[in-house]
C-alpha cells in the first residue's frame, strides 16, 4: 500500500486545519446573521463576508494545510521548505482578517491591500509546493490533481486582487469556480483517489479511467472560466456539462473502488461517509450549475450553499476526522507501539458525535436549502444554528485532541522510512 506519512511530519498541517475550522465556525455566524437579517430583525449583512470566510478560509485553509503533508509523502520525502510555510500561513491569515476588517467597515482600498496580501500568501504556498517539493520523476496522479489545483488557486486569486484593485472587472462568478471547482474540488479528487480507498483497505479501481477523469475536469474547469470571461452562456453551459461528465466519472470511479472485491471492514469509515455524501452533493452541484445557466433560474444561493456546504464542507471535515487523529497519534503514540498498549485512531476522537454530526450536518444542511427555496429565512437560521453548535464541538474536540499531545513526544517516532494510514491501527 502507498506510504502516507514520511519519517518527519509537517507541523503546519495541524495549525491550518485547526484554524480552518475557527473559520468555519465564522463562517457558520455570518450565514445565521445574513439569514437573520433577511427577516427584517437586522441590519442588512454584506453578502460578501460569507464568500471571503468561507471560500478564502475555511475552504482553502484545509487544503493547504493537507497539501503541505501529501506533496512531500506522496514522493517519498520530507518537506522542504518548512520554515516558510508559516510566513505563508501569516500572509494567508493576515489577508482573510484584514478583507473581513475591510468589509465591515466598507474600505475599498483596505479590501484591495488585503487581498494582495492574500494572494501573496497563495504564490509563497505555489513556490514551496511546486517549486521545492515536486520532482517530475515521483508525479502521481494525485499529485497532478494537486499541482492542477495550486494553479488554479493562482488565476483565482489574481483575478479576485485585480478586481479588488480596481484593475480589472471579471466578476465574481468566474473567481468563485475557479477557487470552488479549479481549487479546492481538483483537491478533492485527487485527495480521494488516495484516501478513500485506502481507509476501506481496497485498492484505486478503474486507474485508467481515473488519469481520463483528470483530463475531462481541467477541459470543464477552463471552458467555465472562459465562459464567464468572454465565451458567454454557451460556454458556461458547455464547461459545467463537461464538468458534471467529470464529476460522474469520478463517482464511478470511487464507487468501483469501494464496491469491488471483499469487505475487510465491518461498516464504512465515519471518513468515507461524509466523503460519499460529499460526493452525492457533487453530482447534484454540477448539474444544477448547469440548470441555472440554462434557465437562468435565481439559484446561485442554492448552488453556492450546496457546494460550500454539502460538498466541500462534508469532505473536509470527514478528511480531519482522520489526518488530525492520526498526526497526533503518530507524534504521540508511533514510537510505543510493541512496547506498550496504544489507542487505535478511533479512540482519539467521540466516534459516537461523529456519526451523529454526520446525520445531523447533512439534514440541516436540506432544511436550510428547504428554507432557501421557500423564502423562510428563520427555517436559514434554525438550520445555521444546528450546523453552529456541530462546528464548534468539532473544534472543540479537535483543540482538545492535539492538546493532548505529549510535549517531546515527537522524540518517540520511528526513524528510517514511511508508513501507511492503516498500519497504524487506524479505524
Amino acid at each position: 500500500m502507498m506510504p502516507i506519512v514520511p519519517t518527519t511530519l509537517v507541523r503546519i498541517t495541524r495549525v491550518y486545519l485547526l484554524t480552518a475550522l475557527a473559520y468555519l465556525v465564522l463562517t457558520l455566524a455570518l450565514s445565521i446573521l445574513a439569514a437573520a437579517s433577511g427577516t427584517s430583525l437586522l441590519p442588512a449583512l454584506d453578502a460578501n463576508l460569507f464568500w471571503y470566510i468561507g471560500v478564502l478560509g475555511w475552504v482553502s485553509l484545509p487544503v493547504m494545510g493537507a497539501f503541505y503533508q501529501f506533496f512531500p509523502t506522496l514522493q517519498g520525502e520530507d518537506l522542504h521548505a518548512e520554515k516558510l510555510t508559516f510566513l505563508q500561513y501569516g500572509l494567508i491569515n493576515l489577508g482573510i482578517l484584514g478583507i473581513l476588517g475591510s468589509l465591515l467597515i466598507g474600505n475599498r482600498n483596505g479590501l484591495g491591500l488585503f487581498t494582495t496580501i492574500y494572494a501573496l500568501g497563495a504564490f509563497l504556498l505555489a513556490f514551496i509546493l511546486l517549486g521545492r517539493n515536486t520532482i517530475p520523476s515521483k508525479v502521481t496522479l494525485s499529485i497532478r490533481f494537486f499541482m492542477a489545483a495550486v494553479v488554479y488557486l493562482l488565476a483565482g486569486v489574481t483575478i479576485l486582487t485585480l478586481n479588488n484593485l480596481g484593475l480589472a472587472s471579471l466578476g465574481r462568478p468566474v473567481v468563485s469556480h475557479l477557487l470552488l471547482i479549479g481549487w479546492a474540488v481538483m483537491a478533492v479528487f485527487g485527495a480521494q483517489y488516495i484516501m478513500l480507498p485506502m481507509l476501506q483497505l481496497k485498492t484505486l479501481a478503474w486507474e485508467s479511467l481515473a488519469k481520463v477523469q483528470f483530463f475531462v475536469a481541467n477541459l470543464g474547469v477552463i471552458g467555465l472560466a472562459w465562459g464567464f470571461v468572454r465565451g458567454g452562456t454557451p460556454f458556461i453551459a458547455g464547461g459545467g456539462a463537461v464538468v458534471f461528465l467529470a464529476c460522474v466519472l469520478f463517482v464511478a470511479v470511487i464507487w468501483r473502488s469501494v464496491t469491488t472485491g471483499p469487505s475487510r471492514l465491518p461498516k464504512l469509515d465515519i471518513s468515507v461517509k461524509f466523503f460519499l455524501a460529499g460526493d452525492a452533493h457533487l453530482v447534484l452541484v454540477s448539474l444544477l450549475g448547469i440548470v441555472v445557466a440554462l434557465l437562468s433560474i435565481n439559484l446561485s444561493t442554492v448552488h453556492m450553499h450546496l457546494a460550500l456546504i454539502g460538498v466541500l464542507t462534508n469532505v473536509i471535515i470527514g478528511a480531519m476526522y482522520h489526518i488530525l487523529p492520526f498526526l497526533v497519534w503518530w507524534e504521540t503514540y508511533a514510537g510505543k507501539v510493541g512496547l506498550e498498549q496504544v489507542p487505535l485512531l478511533k479512540e482519539l476522537f467521540n466516534e459516537s458525535f461523529a456519526n451523529f454530526s454526520f446525520y445531523a450536518w447533512n439534514i440541516s444542511l436540506w432544511v436550510m436549502i428547504a428554507g432557501f427555496l421557500f423564502a423562510q429565512y428563520y427555517v436559514v437560521a434554525i438550520a445555521g444554528v444546528v450546523e453552529l453548535i456541530l462546528a464548534a464541538i468539532l473544534l472543540g474536540q479537535m483543540l482538545n485532541l492535539v492538546a493532548r499531545r505529549k510535549s517531546g513526544s515527537t522524540s518517540n517516532q520511528p526513524k528510517g522510512g514511511a508508513m501507511n494510514l492503516n498500519a497504524s491501527g487506524g479505524n
